[in-house]
């Protein structure tokens, strides 16, 4: 005779504050403060099968649970305006972000620290010429640092350190020039220079685990990097705009990425580096506005994650994030609303759409050949319907549809389409000052995965990669805007 147990999860619960203010000076000097604080406990079930999803999503054999005690943000940013117009401006950011991660569940729960501190400044010119042409130019210098990042695990039973990382002295910063230059009455063109400088510094500083592998225990580099970009916007029509850029990206790795506590060595994970183009039309005309946005992306050591442990009851998930083979990222985004009738007494019907097509794959990998990347997608569907009154009534009918996807880099198993519906009723105040809402999603209670692991190679066989959406569920809510 046996028994499944199923442990049941705690409510999340969470509670916080977020406020600005600002003064002005004169009318050449102005400064606004910014202060975020929250306070969180966090639990989530575990991956399910496709099975499992279908025929019991309340499944819970793996929860897993994680605490903010006490998120600071602290920010400002100081405007100071030339006699000529032109602006400085000075932003200063700290950011405190504990979290104990693993708390209530693993045997070896783990505590997150990470303070970082960051300058911004930005000096920008309106209204000058070049060349006889109009030009808007901006100059912006942009630093952030690590000055205390690590991670520490121990045994819940033992209390004793099982292992730490340390990635203080991680650092970004980016010096960037931009411009604007009106070439003729439609036409005009944009360019601009990132110069990138990231640092990168993690290392396992005790661990009672021993590295059997060839990565090393500690991984600092720093590397310099351009990132060019130029378009163009031409004025098609009075209602229609034509646009085109190429750019270039740079997108290192979080310091978490390289390594943490679950294995006893780091990787030297670099950055991901893409070349972009796109090009769209956006306008409107009568009923109608919306935008169509076609791109292709050429990406070098694109960032990729796997689930090489699943969670066990002893055990936290292991992600491993390395640096993959060439990929190609192309897609199209597209919107479209509608203003479908309007009453005498300016009561609105409006359908609002929005579509995405991804195009995510390899380029000739190894193993892999030209495989989809898993994890997205390939379609997305959203659409809603609004009746609005002048008075602030207002009453919503939505829909957002999800083709499958697979769920590993071998193709192998697939994520299960859906289509969720939904409605809101509200009010909102005329002067916008406060609203009132009931919001229902899920009316069909659609059993759906929400998101997914990402494998290597699940062997076409369900295996336990699907995180359960949510049921049907209604919330109601008040909102005030000082």
């Amino acid at each position: 005779m046996s028994a499944t147990v199923i442990r049941t999860i705690p409510p999340n619960k969470g509670q916080g504050i977020v406020a600005n203010f600002g003064y002005v000076f004169n009318p050449k000097l102005e400064t606004r403060f910014f202060l975020r604080y929250r306070e969180e406990t966090l639990s989530q079930g575990n991956t399910l099968t496709k099975y499992q999803i279908k025929h019991d999503p309340s499944s819970n054999l793996v929860p897993s649970g994680r605490k903010k005690d006490g998120s600071t943000l602290l920010g400002s940013k100081t405007t100071y305006t030339f006699d000529d117009n032109a602006k400085l401006e000075v932003g200063l950011g700290y950011n405190d972000y504990p979290l104990y991660n693993g708390w209530r569940y693993s045997a070896t729960p783990q505590d997150w620290r990470s303070k970082d501190i960051n300058l911004t400044l930005r000096y920008l010119r309106t209204g000058d010429t070049f060349l006889g042409f109009n030009s808007d130019t901006t100059a912006t210098f942009s630093t952030t640092r690590a000055y205390l990042g690590d991670v520490k695990s121990h045994s819940k039973a033992t209390k004793i350190k099982q292992q730490e990382a340390n990635y203080t002295g991680s650092r970004d910063t980016v010096f960037s020039l931009g411009n604007e230059l009106q070439l003729t009455d439609n036409l005009w063109l944009s360019t601009g220079l990132s110069f990138i400088d990231i640092k990168r510094k993690a290392e396992i500083e005790y661990t009672t685990g021993v590295n059997n592998t060839a990565f090393p225990n500690g991984v600092e580099y720093e590397e310099h990097d351009t990132a060019p970009r130029i378009g163009l916007r031409y004025q098609l029509t009075p209602e229609f705009e034509l646009f085109g850029n190429v750019s270039r990206s740079i997108d290192p790795p979080v310091t978490w990425q390289l390594g943490s506590t679950g294995t006893p060595y780091i990787r030297d994970v670099r950055p991901q580096k893409a070349n972009t183009v796109e090009f769209g039309i956006r306008g409107g005309h009568g009923i109608f506005d919306g935008s169509l946005t076609l791109y292709r992306s050429w990406v070098q050591k694109e960032l990729l994650s796997v689930v090489v442990r699943q969670a066990t009851a002893t055990q936290d998930q292991l992600v491993a994030t390395s640096n993959g083979s060439p990929t190609i990222h192309q897609g199209i985004e597209a919107g479209l609303n509608a203003q479908l009738w309007q009453g005498q007494g300016g009561d609105t019907v409006t359908l609002r759409q929005a579509y995405t097509y991804n195009d995510f794959h390899y380029r000739h990998d190894a193993t892999f050949g030209d495989n989809e990347l898993p994890g997205l997608p390939r379609q997305v569907y959203q659409a809603e319907l609004e009746y609005r009154q002048p008075s602030g009534f207002y009453a919503q009918l939505n829909a957002r549809a999800a083709s499958s996807y697979y769920v590993d880099f071998a193709n192998s198993l697939g994520a299960p389409s859906y289509t969720l519906w939904g409605a809101k009723v509200g009010y909102e105040a005329p002067n916008k000052k406060w609203e009132v809402f009931v919001d229902a999603r899920n009316l069909t209670n659609e059993r759906y995965a929400t998101a997914s692991n990402t494998a290597y190679d699940a062997k076409g066989q369900d295996s336990a990669n699907f995180y359960p959406g949510d049921p049907i569920n209604v919330t109601t809510g008040v909102s005030y805007r000082f």
